[in-house]
């Protein structure tokens, strides 16, 4: 005879039938995955900007990614603040990194988003084997728990193109 866990055969109709014991266990399993799912979806924090004119959004979350056609990239991302690090000493550190990166530091800046996370600009430039790339990073804290990374970046030329419309947008980051 043919036994499946948790069914019975019944014989006299031929069919299977769901012992009851299995079927609240099931419902009850599924009210849980149907739980998670939905935490899930609700603690997907996601962050982007209004999409300054000529990029199109590649991805909406986990990192915000924008291109434009001529390789200018936006990105956004969310990073914990652990170890804890206050603006000024996240701003120094970024700086710092930059430099020791062979980066050549153009302006620093402090700014605000339109939401009224505090926060700061540093506009870079590199010299490449293939030319000179500029890149803007605006860090901006969220509380004391999280840090929201805005990276732009492409060959100079381009950026050039775009640099007043992103710097403008990277003004309106805000949480999804």
């Amino acid at each position: 005879m043919l036994q499946s866990p948790g069914f019975r055969d019944c014989r006299f109709r031929g069919y299977w039938v769901i012992n009851m014991k299995e079927l609240l266990r099931l419902k009850k399993f599924s009210i849980i995955i149907v739980f998670f799912f939905i935490a899930g979806l609700i603690s997907c924090k996601s962050r982007s900007i209004e999409t300054p004119s000529g990029f199109a959004v590649y991805k909406k979350k986990d990192p915000y990614i924008a291109i434009s056609p001529d390789s200018v990239k936006i990105r956004i991302s969310e990073i914990k603040n652990e170890p804890y690090g206050s603006l000024p000493v996240l701003i120094e550190t970024m700086k710092l990194h930059f430099q020791q990166m062979g980066y050549v530091i153009l302006s620093s800046d402090s700014l605000t988003s339109q939401s009224g996370m505090k926060g700061h600009l540093v506009q870079t430039k590199v010299q490449t084997l293939n030319g000179t790339y500029r890149y803007s990073n605006a860090i901006f804290m969220d509380g004391n728990e999280s840090i929201i990374l805005v990276e732009t970046g492409g060959p100079e030329a381009m950026f050039l193109q775009y640099e007043k419309d992103i710097l403008s947008k990277i003004k309106t980051v805000k949480r999804n």
